[in-house]
């Protein structure tokens, strides 16, 4: 069964998909909401698989809300306009519902997001992927997704390529060991980051590794960490 949330600020519309989430029985609408602070803050917290959202909402549009989400989601927009369609495809929405909607037309819908779902678990678990503790939570970074890693102050900030960045570390030893492992298994993908133009030019990247500096050759075949002198 696939976890889902919706936001519209219409309760009616929100009636609806609780009516047509509990007959299809493979979805199961988590909650529902009218606000999108509330919205916002709950998909921090708790990372579903799919949003049913509204466009023409009062304090923000849906395809705002959308860009502003810190995880990826799958969406399916829901609305009483047309003229969005377009801009909601170019976000990669599942889907465009245009209200009223029968229950077939939502039922396609889920089985989109049904489908959508399925492949990237199955994508996503054939991946490596590290679990590390980002503010008292463990996070799934996936390495692949690894853009850069950014050495600051008292804790790393890795760069991903599907949602925001992810800050690790709030003491010593978990840096360390977290730094350790990253730095390890994944440096070859933060000299292709930085943008090494061939093998004669040497990028420079900063690492958090306690005081010392690092040089990443360009040629990610043959990446690897040498301290500066």
């Amino acid at each position: 069964m696939i976890h889902a949330i919706a936001l519209d600020d219409e309760p009616p519309a929100l009636d609806i998909l609780h009516l047509y989430c509990d007959k299809l029985g493979s979805i199961s609408l988590d909650k529902v909401f009218s606000n999108t602070d509330e919205a916002y803050k709950y998909l921090e917290k708790f990372p579903v698989d799919v949003l049913f959202l509204d466009i023409n909402m009062p304090s923000v549009s849906g395809i705002e809300f959308y860009k502003m989400l810190p995880h990826k989601v799958l969406v399916i927009f829901t609305t009483s306009y047309s003229e969005y369609a377009v801009e909601s495809y170019n976000l990669n929405a599942v889907d465009y519902l245009l209200k009223p909607f029968s229950f077939s037309r939502f039922e396609q819908a889920v089985k989109k997001a049904e489908d959508l779902s399925r492949s990237q678990l199955l994508n996503t678990s054939e991946l490596p992927f590290l679990m590390l503790r980002a503010d008292y939570s463990l996070v799934k970074i996936v390495l692949n997704e690894i853009l850069f890693i950014e050495g600051l102050d008292n804790y790393l900030k890795i760069h991903l390529d599907s949602q925001n960045p992810c800050p690790i570390g709030r003491e010593q030893r978990k840096m360390r060991h977290a730094h350790r492992r990253l730095r390890k298994v994944h440096i070859a993908r933060v000299a292709a980051a930085v943008g090494c133009r061939d093998d004669s030019h040497l990028q420079a990247v900063e690492a958090l590794d306690f005081g010392e500096k690092h040089t990443v050759w360009p040629n990610p075949s043959e990446a690897r960490c040498v301290p500066h002198q």
